[in-house]
């Protein structure tokens, strides 16, 4: 897209459409490095210890705060009853 713009001599919009498309992909490296660090919670999760995994569930988010860790976290602390932690998770 950006390259079409520059070709129309749109070169600002064409700055504009290449630092958003930047910005993108920066956030998708940033989940990926998110879910990657965050799958040993989910074996905790599955094993029953749900603490453990909020706790390193909770520490991904701190890292990158959009991240689906959120949603693990929400999960981990209903079954552990804390029902104003899975609101908060969310």
């Amino acid at each position: 897209m950006a390259a079409v713009l520059r070709s129309m001599g749109e070169r600002d919009k064409a700055r504009e459409e290449l630092k958003l498309f930047e910005q993108k992909k920066q956030e998708s490296r940033q989940e990926t490095v998110a879910e990657n660090e965050s799958r040993p919670s989910q074996s905790y999760l599955q094993a029953g210890d749900a603490r453990r995994a909020v706790e390193l569930y909770l520490e991904a988010i701190a890292r990158i705060p959009k991240t689906r860790a959120r949603n693990m976290t929400s999960l981990g602390s209903d079954r552990l009853g804390d029902y104003r932690g899975e609101r908060d998770a969310c």
